[in-house]
């Protein structure tokens, strides 16, 4: 009978399934970011991340989480070929990116309850939406302030099973994460921040 059970508790796992839809606020990265000199400048990012509740309440981003937003900046950084070296927390760059992530969360309790309780039969959602706001610095003064922004959906049941491998809620999220720094360094190289 102790089998029974295990066996019913890995289907379950297996056949549950998610996926992740964005609203496209954001475009999704395309081309390059047009570099008018080559670059021989560094830059020093600075993450600071809150999660915002339904309720307006907030607290700090763990580690962990944050950690994933500095390396999408930090690979976009690279890739776009404005800086030499970005690393975060450089201590002598030549510009300096204040970067502060807001993940605003609107989960739906009930029904996120009542779906595990229908063991995936009957779907539920989390809406969410992620602000980047980067300060742009140079020795100390800021050159500017970028924001954007994207919504997510991500969506829990059984049947989604066929459609989670093309909206896998990992990479949907990296996409997502990479697309918002693009966004955000192919507008501070066309206001001009890095002349």
């Amino acid at each position: 009978m102790n089998k029974r059970y295990v066996y019913i508790s890995i289907l379950v796992s297996v056949l549950t399934s998610c996926a992740m839809f964005r609203e496209g606020l954001q475009e999704p990265k395309s081309g390059t970011i047009e570099v008018a000199k080559p670059a021989s400048k560094s830059l020093g990012i600075n993450t600071v991340g809150k999660w915002v509740h339904n309720n307006g309440n907030s607290e700090l981003m763990q580690a962990q989480f944050l950690k994933y937003w500095e390396e999408a900046a930090i690979k976009e950084g690279k890739g776009s070929l404005l800086f030499t070296s970005v690393e975060a927390q450089l201590p002598k760059s030549d510009y300096t990116l204040d970067l502060e992530v807001l993940e605003i969360g609107d989960p739906n309790i009930p029904m996120a309850l009542l779906t595990g309780l229908t063991l995936y039969v009957i779907p539920s959602y989390v809406s969410i939406e992620w602000k980047v706001i980067g300060t742009f610095k140079k020795a100390g003064k800021v050159i500017g302030v970028i924001e954007k922004k994207e919504k997510l959906t991500l969506w829990q049941q059984i049947f989604l099973i066929f459609v989670m491998p093309f909206k896998f809620p990992v990479s949907v999220a990296n996409e997502t994460r990479q697309d918002l720094f693009f966004a955000v360094y192919k507008e501070a190289n066309q206001k001009g921040f890095f002349k």
